[in-house]
């Protein structure tokens, strides 16, 4: 009898040590991720074939919309000491924000060991990244943010070549002008181009595409009142003058969006608008019948050549995340050239590695081609990383529509947002 439980203590204690190894030995990776649909289900997905590929490490992702860091989740769980191990967010651009919060890990010294390497990524995204020299997220995938769209039955209706989109600025204030009708009440019916709707509402864009800095060299001075930023204020206010500012709200407060079959642009009751990479999915989907082209952002003769507005969804790993290497190695293994490539094609978007870019399918889509050859050739500009860029954004949106509805010249009201933004940048600079 002695013998008979001893054996079966023994076999207890082998099946308690195979389950150790098989689950309690692994590390475990927290990931959050921010959507649903297509894209988050490929997230899950990758992370299970990574768990099937490293068996010592076990990601478990969650879907928490904006990652938690739109509805002050994150932020939330970092000061509680229970963040997740990494996160995946839709834009790069608060990174540096986040680090002189002291929210993300300084990765730099992790890098070597998972075999990252800034090199293999745009510089200009790459760059996003840094902050006081060190390394707080990792790019995903790129978009090309802002490019022109073009609805050609628009403009065949207005006397243009559909084969011809607007080269420059006074070529697209022109189609503008043949392509925008009123109704019989005065009321804007088809709208030609408004520079500030969809993704040409990003408050720097245009400033950069006229040329603008919105900061000095080494970031420690504002200057959202130089003169390439102020004339760009004044060409978006020209447009509220010349059409009618409350016109321009009425016609935006009823319009649908890109992932609805009623969207202006698909309904021929808009000639022009300032897009991502995304809307050519969406195109197909819901409005497949659309005879439209897209083209590079038009800019004045003394702005910026061939201009490509571009984002990227970005890694980050919070500060006091427990496993810190584990996560780097995940990161490092879905940004792997062929799987960046892969994935890029299925959700319609573009590698943040030039190598990743090359082997993508999408390069040969009629449409998307054309997002290859911009975000190969272009001058890249990307949202400023700045700390203040948040009440940055904020402010310039602000002054932009006192322009728009005539409530302030461009000067009065860009100045304002440099004194502004200035006291907010010394107080940062200061810690």
């Amino acid at each position: 009898m002695k013998f008979k439980k001893i054996t079966v203590l023994l076999l207890v204690f082998s099946m308690v040590i195979s389950l150790c190894q098989l689950g309690f030995g692994k590390t475990i990776v927290k990931f959050w991720y921010p959507w649903g649909g297509i894209d988050g289900d490929l997230r899950v997905k990758l992370a299970k074939e990574f768990n099937n590929t490293h068996p010592d490490i076990e990601v478990q992702p969650l879907l928490v919309r904006g990652v938690g860091y739109d509805d002050g989740k994150l932020m939330a769980a970092i000061a509680g000491g229970e963040p997740p191990d990494v996160v995946l967010y839709w834009n790069g651009g608060p990174t540096r924000g986040m680090a002189a919060r002291d929210a993300l890990t300084d990765l730099t010294p992790y890098l070597d060991k998972v075999g990252i390497k800034g090199s293999e990524y745009d510089p200009a995204l790459w760059s996003q990244m840094l902050y006081k020299d060190k390394v707080y997220g990792i790019p995903e995938l790129a978009g090309i943010y802002c490019s022109l769209y073009y609805n050609k039955n628009v403009m065949i209706k207005a006397g243009l070549n559909p084969n011809a989109p607007p080269k420059d600025i006074e070529q697209l204030d022109l189609y503008a002008e043949k392509m925008t009708k009123f109704d019989s009440k005065g009321q804007i019916d088809i709208a030609g181009f408004i520079p500030w709707m969809e993704q040409g509402g990003h408050t720097d864009f245009w400033p950069q595409v006229f040329g603008g800095k919105l900061l000095n060299e080494d970031e420690t001075k504002v200057t959202a009142n130089d003169p390439k930023i102020i004339k760009a204020f004044e060409w978006m206010g020209s447009y509220g003058k010349k059409y009618g500012a409350q016109k321009f709200a009425a016609y935006l407060g009823s319009i649908q969006d890109v992932g609805n079959p009623g969207h202006p642009f698909y309904t021929g009751k808009l000639g022009m608008m300032i897009n991502g990479t995304w809307v050519v999915a969406q195109i197909k989907k819901y409005a497949p019948k659309t005879f439209f082209g897209i083209a590079g952002n038009p800019a004045p003769p003394d702005g910026l050549k061939n201009p490509v507005y571009v984002g990227m969804n970005v890694w980050w790993i919070p500060k006091g995340a427990k496993n810190v290497e584990a996560a780097l190695q995940f990161i490092a293994w879905m940004n792997e050239k062929v799987r960046m490539a892969q994935t890029s094609d299925l959700v319609g978007n573009l590698g943040s590695k030039p190598a990743a870019r090359k082997v993508q399918k999408l390069r040969a889509d009629k449409y998307s081609s054309v997002f290859f050859k911009l975000m190969d050739t272009g001058t890249l500009i990307t949202e400023p990383s700045s700390p203040v860029w948040p009440i940055y954004n904020d402010l310039l949106a602000k002054a932009r529509d006192k322009v728009i509805y005539g409530q302030a010249t461009a000067k009065e009201a860009l100045d304002e947002v440099t004194a502004k933004v200035q006291a907010e940048l010394d107080k940062i600079l200061k810690k």
